[in-house]
């Protein structure tokens, strides 16, 4: 199967003599800031919006051709090679954005009429009553989710964004990658004429073993560093694993998971988050902590009316914000990887959750770890299974009795059938059972796997090695003893 991979690059050589790698990073930067100022001012008045969106509305023709070729916009035509203008490059990025508003706004206005849950009729109406192309089947899912779900009516306008996808102009502005000797090798036009980069493709498998090609790359600023993404378009290897691994992703546990064995009818012991994750977490929660008290002396130097004080702490405040999230970041990189792994080890496809909607703040940080597990997984060839999240965390395993949890513990005590068991383990092995209920119909007994992780000291509990039941921690000994173990564990995985 194909795979696609993001590779994000931000050192770079300039091949050309014609110009220094500092100019071009300048260049490219006051490139993006033209766009992003540019469109800014289109989306905030509402005549040049609404004229953009009734132009690409009412020319089926243009439609079909790309985004950067909309209104005459074909620059390889309008403006020499050597004439190419920057005016053109801002055009080509904001329509194709205008699209994807009118994209959006027809999806409402259908689901508004017709109140359907069904993507497929949504995508068939959607063909008789509009002449634009018709969205993907995934954009159809998330305007249904938002519209029932979230109660969005309408479709919000798009923003200004420090963002450029040289695919959305014509090659003429960047060429097709060319990849030499482990490097990949572009030419774009800037003011000085012709620049050829060259970028150190990494020395992993991932992005020099089995790949079809590389696509033009998308150029952003992230705090302030010129960052080159390339797509690597790869063919690998599916597996075809019988065993399923349930992963129940959390905000007390990182992540909890289950393998049942299909051929054995037994279920492993929990895995759980390794230790670097752990603390990135804590540092995490250091972090919202710290921000909590920069906003409480905020508060109070406004009373007192010190606004250079307030200056400095917002400065601070912010500062810490980006530490956050890139910490988040590597914290969702490294659950993936952990993942994705057990899954390899225990022969395994992988079921989660699905949890790709966003909040009012932004995009839901535990869909962005199942987003990077699901990339990571079929990069490395395994199957990935989505299932609906609905009482997965609710219902007995074993009978399918409704249960409530301790909130502090968070242990679940089944009263029909008298089952102990973690709130998380819990949804892990339900996460298996909405996906092959036959598999469960069967009295499943747990496996002797030693792979699995010991539960460590976690919400005022302790596990047990061969058993699941929850064990309430009554002597500060034990916990000593415990963590006596779990360095004796750790040290015999390293060696």
């Amino acid at each position: 199967m194909e795979v696609k991979i993001p590779l994000k690059l931000k050192d770079f050589q300039v091949v050309s003599d014609n110009t220094t790698k500092e100019e071009v990073k300048s260049n490219l930067k006051a490139m993006l800031d033209f766009i992003y100022k540019e469109e800014k001012a289109v989306f905030e008045s509402s005549n040049k919006f609404f004229n953009i969106c009734t132009y690409i509305r009412n020319n089926k023709k243009q439609q079909a051709n790309s985004m950067g070729r909309y209104m005459g916009l074909n620059t390889s035509v309008e403006y020499p090679y050597q004439n190419y203008n920057i005016n053109e490059i801002f055009r080509s990025v904001t329509i194709d954005k205008c699209y994807g508003y009118i994209q959006s706004a027809n999806i409402f206005r259908i689901l508004n009429d017709y109140e359907s849950r069904d993507y497929k009729e949504i995508k068939k109406i959607y063909k008789e009553r509009y002449i634009t192309k018709a969205p993907k089947d995934q954009v159809i899912k998330a305007h249904i989710h938002r519209f029932f779900e979230k109660g969005q009516v309408v479709a919000s306008r798009p923003n200004g964004a420090r963002e450029f996808n040289t695919s959305q102009a014509d090659m003429y502005f960047c060429t097709k990658p060319e990849i030499k000797d482990g490097n990949i090798f572009i030419t774009i036009k800037l003011s000085k004429g012709e620049i050829t980069l060259k970028f150190r493709i990494p020395e992993s498998q991932r992005f020099t073993e089995g790949f079809k090609k590389y696509s033009r790359p998308n150029i952003v600023i992230e705090n302030e560093q010129l960052v080159f993404i390339f797509t690597v378009f790869k063919e690998v290897e599916e597996k075809e694993y019988k065993n399923l691994l349930g992963v129940d992703i959390g905000k007390v546990e990182s992540f909890v998971a289950t393998s049942v064995y299909v051929d054995e009818k037994k279920y492993s012991a929990p895995f759980y988050a390794t230790k670097d994750v752990n603390v990135l977490t804590k540092r995490i929660d250091g972090l919202f902590k710290e921000i909590k008290r920069i906003d409480n002396k905020i508060a109070i130097n406004e009373r007192c009316n010190h606004p250079e004080k307030v200056e400095i702490l917002k400065v601070d405040r912010q500062r810490k914000r980006n530490k956050i999230s890139k910490l988040k970041d590597k914290r969702a990189e490294l659950q993936a990887r952990a993942v994705v792994k057990i899954a390899d080890r225990t022969k395994s496809a992988i079921v989660i959750e699905e949890l790709n909607w966003s909040d009012k703040s932004g995009k839901w940080e535990r869909s962005i770890i199942q987003e990077k597990t699901k990339n990571l997984a079929k990069a490395n060839g395994v199957e990935v299974f989505e299932i609906n999240p609905k009482d997965t965390s609710k219902k007995c395993w074993k009978c399918d009795k409704k249960i409530s949890y301790n909130s502090k513990t968070r242990q679940i005590k089944c009263k029909r059938c008298e089952t102990k068991v973690d709130r998380d383990v819990l949804a892990s092995r339900n996460i298996v059972k909405k996906k092959n209920k036959e598999i469960f119909k069967s009295a499943l007994k747990q496996r002797d796997d030693k792979a699995a992780q010991i539960r460590g000291l976690y919400a005022g509990s302790l596990y047990d090695k061969g058993n699941l039941e929850v064990k309430p921690v009554e002597n500060p000994s034990n916990v000593v003893k415990m963590k006596a173990l779990h360095r004796s564990v750790s040290s015999f995985n390293k060696s």
